[in-house]
């Protein structure tokens, strides 16, 4: 049960998020994830794309 909650959690923010051209993620939640509002979430989620975007740009000219 808490592994299919943690993956519909991971889906729905790959939905309302568009992801990187060129970026591979992997998501590996801990068993507090659940606790966790779906808002704080989001707000890692855009954060932590936000830094790998800017520390690996996808553009190689």
């Amino acid at each position: 049960v808490w592994r299919n909650r943690s993956k519909r959690r991971v889906r729905e923010l790959f939905r309302h998020h568009k992801r990187a051209a060129g970026l591979d993620l992997v998501v590996l939640p801990r068993r507090d994830f659940l606790d966790v509002p779906f808002a704080a979430l989001e707000d890692d989620y855009r954060r932590t794309l936000r830094r790998q975007l800017r520390n690996h740009p996808t553009s190689r000219g």
